[in-house]
């Protein structure tokens, strides 16, 4: 959702302020291990 609103000129707004880390983008990043995804996991609960 917040991909799309940016692609239409729009904000971020489900995925936005503290809640930015756990976007899909942030999820699925190259860079992140399993364990740190899982980390990220582990905070949202």
């Amino acid at each position: 959702m917040d991909a799309e609103a940016e692609e239409l000129g729009g904000k971020r707004s489900f995925f936005a302020g503290k809640f930015a880390e756990f976007s899909w983008p942030n999820l699925m990043a190259i860079g992140k291990s399993g364990f740190d995804v899982l980390n990220l996991y582990s905070e949202s609960i």
